[in-house]
């Protein structure tokens, strides 16, 4: 895997990467950052979609693929309106609870299915 091996963080050409695939399927781009309350940290969620009544949740990561703890907070802030946690990443398909961990390269087929 090349990102694994480079030395510059393509976190940014990643999330441009999804961000065309969305944009090819007609979908709004939308971003959301909040700051939950009683802490001052703000989280971030890439990428939210409609699907259906709710929303998807989608980040894109290219390196420390262990730390998803926007997605989390994402997930326990906003559970009643969320359908499906997506992280892109470069690693094989799996899913860690509810957060379904994609390979970019299935990024089409995904918001296909969105």
């Amino acid at each position: 895997m090349l990102g694994d091996h480079l030395s510059a963080n393509l976190g940014y050409l990643y999330e441009n990467v999804v961000a065309q695939v969305i944009a090819s399927f007609g979908k709004s781009l939308c971003y959301h950052t909040w700051t939950p309350s009683g802490k001052t940290r703000a989280y971030e969620v890439d990428f939210l979609l409609a699907d259906k009544a709710k929303v998807a949740a989608i980040e894109v990561k290219s390196s420390n693929v262990n730390n998803h703890k926007s997605s989390e907070e994402f997930a326990a802030t906003y559970s009643r309106t969320t359908s499906r946690r997506i992280l892109f990443l470069q690693k094989d398909v799996s899913n860690e609870g509810m957060l379904e961990l994609k390979p970019i390269y299935l990024a089409p087929a995904v918001i296909a299915d969105l």
